[in-house]
């Protein structure tokens, strides 16, 4: 058992699972390797006759792509069944972290509880700092989330450019340090008119029922019902059309239509305004009900998808799976898009597979509606690679990608007989149940039952000499030398 996808440089936990019967006293080792690299050995003591042991490893990913490795238990002596002491195992490494910067305009909890919450999630590789300690580029970040700022004292004019030029998503975090006059120069979808940032007001979330960007389940909606206020700037509030408004502002008893966290997309620039500070309040909220940060964790991570997913905006794309088993059909799925961004499916799509000895499978892409489908079958086990090409227009597309066959060894799993199974089966069928010991009963069952007697047939067939050619030829052969020999010798 492991992570089916990872990231370079990460290390990813393996679970195996070893059973052995009537191995009391012995041991094996196992290994686990990639390629002619051992990455993980150790020797495992059967301490019970009948034993059940799990081993936990963490094995570093250091290649991008997909990596196989092959488990071995090296076998004991007198063992009956060698085959399933080894299996392969697949994982995809990507290496393709998502990089994601946090700038404050001064030290705050929040700060410390964001960063917090994204370093649990693999896929992200955070970096914080105040604003006037940094000195680098914000560009080759995938998100940049900044905490009140542009403020009176930092109006990074610069790093906003910088960030509308490149076309990287920003999550903007609101509070009494934030310069508005500067904010709504950045065409985040909200303008905010404030002439009192000492007195926010305290603003309780409000679910937007029709929120459609991403799924809010159950438990965040029950959460936002009860946790504390974000302290969110006095003002008037104007958004743009084109805003998707995740929570609405409470202020005391009144419900309004002031946004508190909300999304806006412009030029294809993706944007988040969490329009109060505090948030870090939400976390310990979090704890106080669940025992854990799951649902304060999630949030973020919903928002950050959104914001620093990499779309594919190839105009060609090959769905394949990494992985299949050898009793199931290999299938893909195409799309080609026009110059305007439309699906289309006129030009045919042509596919060769590969084995490891580079034999060609040679295929053609069915159409469907407005796509493309192929059922290639089943392939034998093994790694495959395959390279997809198209047409359109006068452009000339190519894919490549790779998948594996994985054998089906379920039946190896387990190679002791199970008794209840085959005592149901055989009553099922008006049959019954013997033991080795019992074989001199099974010997009588069988001599008594007057449906199972031995059947014999007896059938007879004449051919004339004639038709047996060579057998007529050989036996005139012999009779013709015979009369030879005696007239020779006298005898006639």
């Amino acid at each position: 058992n492991c992570n089916k996808v990872t990231y370079i440089g990460n290390k990813f936990p393996v679970e195996i699972t070893i059973k052995a019967n009537k191995c009391k006293g012995k041991s094996s080792k196992l290994t686990i390797t990639k390629g002619n690299e051992v990455v993980f050995s150790k020797v495992i003591d059967f301490n019970t006759a009948l034993s059940s042991q799990t081993v936990l490893t963490e094995i570093e990913a250091k290649q991008a792509g997909i990596q196989r490795y092959h488990v071995n238990l090296d076998p004991i002596p007198e063992e009956i069944t060698q085959v399933n002491n080894a299996s392969d195992f697949f994982v995809e490494v990507l290496d393709q972290r998502r990089k994601i910067l946090i700038l404050a305009n001064s030290p705050h909890p929040d700060v410390a509880a964001i960063k917090e919450s994204l370093e649990n999630n693999d896929n992200y590789e955070v970096e914080s700092a105040l604003v006037e300690n940094f000195s680098k580029t914000v560009l080759g970040y995938n998100l940049v989330i900044l905490h009140q700022l542009p403020s009176e004292s930092n109006n990074i004019s610069k790093v906003t450019e910088s960030l509308n030029k490149s076309g990287t998503p920003v999550m903007y975090i609101l509070g009494t340090q934030s310069n508005f006059a500067a904010f709504n120069e950045l065409k985040t979808g909200l303008n905010i008119i404030s002439n009192n940032k000492t007195s926010p007001n305290e603003s309780l979330p409000i679910l937007n029922n029709d929120f459609a960007l991403f799924t809010i389940n159950e438990d965040v909606k029950n959460f936002s019902y009860d946790i504390p206020p974000l302290y969110s700037p006095y003002g008037t509030y104007k958004t743009a059309n084109s805003s998707n408004i995740l929570f609405y502002q409470k202020i005391g008893s009144v419900a309004t239509k002031q946004p508190l966290i909300m999304f806006n997309q412009q030029n294809n620039i993706k944007s988040c305004v969490i329009a109060g500070e505090g948030i870090w309040k939400w976390k310990l909220a979090d704890y106080k009900q669940n025992k854990n940060h799951d649902i304060f964790n999630g949030i973020l991570s919903k928002f950050v998808q959104y914001l620093a997913i990499t779309e594919d905006k190839g105009f060609f794309r090959i769905i394949c799976n990494n992985n299949f088993y050898e009793n199931e059909n290999v299938e893909m799925y195409a799309e080609l898009y026009n110059e305007s961004y439309e699906l289309i499916n006129d030009p045919e799509i042509n596919l060769d597979i590969y084995d490891k000895e580079n034999k060609k499978y040679q295929f053609v892409f069915g159409k469907t509606l407005n796509s493309y489908q192929l059922n290639a079958g089943m392939f034998p086990v093994g790694e495959y690679r395959y390279e997809a090409k198209v047409k359109s227009g006068d452009k000339l597309y190519t894919k490549t990608g790779a998948f594996n066959v994985l054998a089906l060894n379920v039946e190896l799993v387990n190679t002791t007989a199970d008794h209840k199974i085959l005592y149901n089966i055989s009553r099922k069928h008006q049959g019954k149940l013997y033991y080795p010991t019992q074989l001199d009963e099974l010997l009588k069952s069988i001599k008594s039952r007057e449906d199972i007697k031995v059947v014999s047939y007896t059938q007879k067939r004449l051919n004339e000499m004639i038709n047996l050619f060579w057998v007529f030829i050989i036996i005139m052969l012999l009779l013709t030398t015979e009369w030879g020999i005696r007239k020779w010798s006298g005898n006639y």
